[in-house]
């Protein structure tokens, strides 16, 4: 599958998007959506595949896409890419205060360190 903001193959992502806020004279940034999916796929060690179902999982993952975009500050490269506008679009949030977006993949053939139970599949 692709994920949402930087269209990346993944088998699994995780997208989240903070808007920037202003509250009297400070500002923070408060999230306001996070997205997860997978699908399950099969880790191969070279001694043989093992499927991997990630539902549930708890993930240590370096991020692999993260960007901000202030729309009152616009600055050369500032517009937000299409896929980030269908994202926040699809959730219905609005960039116009300033948006930071980050994205989290499991990529085919990433090195990963898989810790669980392990069980016959049926």
């Amino acid at each position: 599958m692709l994920s949402p903001l930087n269209r990346t193959e993944c088998h699994y992502y995780r997208a989240v998007a903070w808007q920037l806020r202003r509250s009297g004279n400070d500002t923070f940034w408060r999230k306001v959506v996070e997205e997860t999916l997978h699908v399950p796929f099969y880790l191969d060690d070279g001694s043989g595949k093992l499927l991997i179902d990630p539902r549930g999982a708890e993930m240590d993952l370096p991020s692999t896409f993260q960007q901000e975009y202030h729309p009152s500050f616009p600055m050369p490269g500032s517009k937000i890419p299409g896929p980030v506008v269908e994202f926040l679009a699809r959730h219905g949030i609005d960039p116009q205060p300033g948006i930071k977006v980050e994205e989290y993949c499991i990529r085919p053939k990433s090195p990963l360190f898989a810790l669980g139970t392990l069980s016959q599949n049926p």
